[in-house]
């Protein structure tokens, strides 16, 4: 596979070139029946574990998988086939250029230590020891700081994080149909006539009877 770049070019995957290090991080929502819960997380671990990754975090219906990111997408469509998904996300972080950045980074620090180090060998001033010292001990904490970040990137491009949230199934509510509502007939219609030129032809004696 290969990924378009902003001008058009294909640009190779992680698998494909080393040197390209991306971080995915995938989001679940899923639901599954009623006391399947429990059961199904350990699925996802075995499922996880069958791939050569490994259980990241467990906590009551949440359960974060690290898989080796190459069969990410094979690992959330297992997954996926355990319940009904509701919500899926998945984020990829081209984190190259900041490890390359801190390698080169890396390499001048180092480079610079080893310098200092031969002046501190052949300084024989107190003062310029002891000022070579302190840059020498910052520069360490410098190194072990990029060291630590540039071991945090490979690793979490190694491995996929995959966290799954999962809940039961809502019970089906039953539909209570009741007897048909009797609606009362209309009350009868009271004719009155009450104008004084019907009663003169007799018609209202005539309607009252």
């Amino acid at each position: 596979k290969t990924i378009p770049t902003a001008n058009g070019a294909p640009k190779k995957t992680a698998e494909e070139n080393p040197d390209v290090l991306v971080v995915y991080v995938g989001d679940v929502a899923m639901m599954v029946d009623d006391g399947k819960v429990a059961p199904t997380i350990d699925r996802i671990i075995d499922i996880g574990e069958s791939m050569g990754g490994h259980l990241a975090g467990r906590r009551d219906g949440t359960v974060t998988v690290r898989v080796p990111s190459p069969r990410f997408h094979e690992a959330l469509e297992k997954i996926g086939a355990l319940g009904e998904i509701t919500h899926q996300s998945v984020t990829a972080e081209d984190v190259s250029e900041e490890f390359h950045d801190a390698e080169v980074r890396l390499q001048n620090l180092k480079a610079t230590q080893k310098r200092l180090q031969e002046f501190l060998a052949r300084s024989a001033n107190m003062n310029d020891m002891l000022t070579i010292e302190h840059e020498l001990e910052r520069i360490s904490m410098e190194i072990d700081r990029i060291e630590g970040r540039m071991r945090f990137l490979k690793d979490h491009a190694a491995f996929s994080t995959l966290a799954v949230a999962l809940s039961p199934r809502p019970k089906p509510v039953a539909i209570v149909v009741g007897p048909p509502k009797v609606v009362p007939p209309p009350p009868p219609r009271i004719l009155a006539l009450h104008a004084d030129w019907l009663d003169r032809l007799g018609v209202t004696e005539l309607v009252s009877n």
